[in-house]
């Protein structure tokens, strides 16, 4: 995907100083998961969450030495007297570490360490932090603009799952269309509608209790540790698996399987991740055995056979013809 311009966000917006004991991480940033926390959610809870999933002792080390670079600004929401940031959630959460703030009081070692380091360093300034803010309601369009181009299109981009969960909470509310964070993108070769696609497909299946993502035997990464996502939408771009589920045309309907292809539906993701709930296994190696899978469902033969747990590749080479 082609980088746009997005200079454009500081145009109207000036470089403010804000407290960091104002600031607060973001809940429901997409780069978490889905359904890891609710309002109920503490700040230490998310920090201890970033700590674990994330890593920080690298932003850690250079605030430590160099103190907060001003030309990387935070990008907050004003809520209140407080303030949440959108763009930067790692940086916040080394800045409260390192400032000993009560959320971080579960990272003993670490505060000791680089507090000492940043004292040996001349205690370099952090705090207040450069931030641009957007207050509630205001430039809500341009503000996302921003977020997708820089996590979508970034060389430090989100995952696969956190990019869909985010076009998913953007366009359900109707915030933007799928034309338009396909355009603000530079997608041109229609990702953004297969992350969609995959993630509806994914979370109908989980709401009928088809899927169960615990009981996966693939690991994923980043933002969803349970399956790889990468393969859901990777799978759904086979023209035999969407005859297979006679999967919907429109990529923000969010039930995309019609109900008399839900077991279908459910058998390829069993397929590509097994059943640990009944010691059934993958019958996918790894990613480049997609496409055996898609052919495993071109005929009656080949889908009893794949019904019967046996891999892609057995099943490829069961139904050679004799000659």
């Amino acid at each position: 995907m082609a980088k746009p311009d997005i200079e454009h966000i500081t145009q109207d917006k000036i470089i403010e100083k804000i407290p960091l004991s104002k600031i607060d991480l973001d809940i429901n940033n997409p780069r978490f998961g889905d359904g890891n926390f609710n309002e109920e959610t503490t700040q230490t809870e998310v920090l201890n969450f970033i700590v674990d999933n994330f890593g920080v002792d690298d932003v850690l080390s250079s605030l430590s030495v160099n103190g907060y670079f001003s030309a990387e600004p935070l990008i907050c929401k004003k809520k209140g007297e407080r303030y949440v940031v959108l763009e930067g959630n790692r940086r916040l959460t080394a800045m409260l570490i390192l400032s000993n703030d009560g959320r971080a009081a579960a990272h003993v070692e670490r505060i000791k360490k680089y507090r000492e380091l940043h004292k040996v360093h001349g205690v370099p300034n952090f705090d207040p932090v450069p931030a641009i803010t957007f207050n509630e309601g205001e430039n809500d369009r341009i503000l996302l603009s921003y977020l997708g181009v820089r996590h979508i299109v970034s060389t430090k981009d989100w995952d696969s799952f956190a990019k869909a969960h985010w076009v998913h909470s953007t366009v359900d509310g109707d915030k933007l269309s799928v034309n338009d964070v396909s355009t603000m993108t530079g997608d041109s070769h229609q990702t953004i509608k297969k992350l969609l696609q995959g993630y509806h497909y994914v979370k109908q299946l989980e709401n009928k209790k088809l899927f169960i993502p615990e009981n996966s035997n693939k690991s994923g990464r980043g933002s969803n540790t349970k399956y790889p996502f990468s393969w859901v939408y990777t799978i759904l771009g086979y023209k035999q698996i969407k005859d297979f589920l006679k999967l919907s045309d429109e990529v923000t309907n969010p039930n995309p399987i019609p109900d008399d292809s839900l077991e279908n539906a459910a058998l390829i993701l069993k397929a590509m991740f097994g059943d640990r709930s009944k010691g059934k296994d993958s019958q996918v190696g790894d990613s480049r055995n997609l496409s055996q899978l898609a052919s495993s469902v071109t005929s009656p033969e080949k889908v009893r056979y794949l019904k019967e747990g046996k891999h892609v590749k057995d099943i490829e080479n069961l139904t050679k013809p004799v000659d």
